[in-house]
């Protein structure tokens, strides 16, 4: 239990919001240039997401190779949560 909050960083927190709050796939240059983080801490992100099962990688066959991120059903519940505690938080 305790793993998971040293994984669930801010950061982390927030890219796993940024991700739920758009459809699809997402990938490393658009996620880079919507944050405007540097590649270390989004990897950092990343790395955390997929440790915890919240998010799943795809490697789509391009020249270059493009990596491809989405939400798992796990993380999309997770999305939710966070996302309804946000709203009540405002409240």
């Amino acid at each position: 239990m305790y793993r998971m909050w040293e994984l669930l960083t801010p950061s982390t927190i927030r890219l796993l919001l940024l991700l739920g709050s758009m459809e699809g796939y997402e990938g490393f240059r658009s996620l880079k240039s919507k944050l405007k983080w540097s590649q270390a801490k989004l990897l950092t992100a990343l790395r955390n997401l997929e440790d915890l099962k919240l998010i799943e990688v795809e490697t789509l066959k391009r020249v270059p190779p493009t990596n491809v991120y989405r939400l798992t059903d796990k993380g999309r519940r997770v999305y939710e949560l966070l996302k309804k505690l946000n709203e009540l938080l405002e409240t």
